[in-house]
């Protein structure tokens, strides 16, 4: 993989068994707006927030926390094939072709970015 590939985390998906509280919270405290969801906006099964949540409801009886991290990267099917080649990481059973978990069974839902985006952000961290 060269050094002009690059990713970083675009969302984090999240199980949660009260949706509105925690669109609420999100929303309240730092500004995040539902941008699209699925299921009815009132009570959704899926919530994408702005500031790069991913909220999914969940029943009281399952386990929640976080479910997978959805990293943009540069070159998909660069990342893939390096990916495929480390020992211990596997394909999501059940999931598309770009969904990979890790030794220690981490999730990574991986999407191809928009380069001049992703290294417009290389450059410009936001963090300082």
């Amino acid at each position: 993989m060269s050094d002009k590939n690059y990713g970083f985390v675009e969302h984090v998906a999240v199980s949660v068994t009260d949706m509105n509280w925690h669109i609420n919270l999100f929303s309240d405290v730092f500004g995040m707006m539902v941008t699209k969801h699925k299921g009815a906006l009132e009570n959704p099964e899926i919530a994408w927030l702005s500031g790069g949540i991913q909220l999914l409801r969940k029943s009281q009886a399952e386990v929640c926390g976080v479910d997978h991290l959805g990293i943009v990267v540069t070159d998909l099917d660069a990342v893939l094939h390096l990916l495929k080649s480390i020992p211990g990481v596997t394909p999501a059973a059940g999931k598309d072709f770009n969904w990979i978990v890790l030794s220690e069974g981490i999730i990574l839902e991986l999407i191809q970015g928009n380069v001049e985006a992703i290294n417009l952000l290389k450059n410009h961290p936001l963090r300082g």
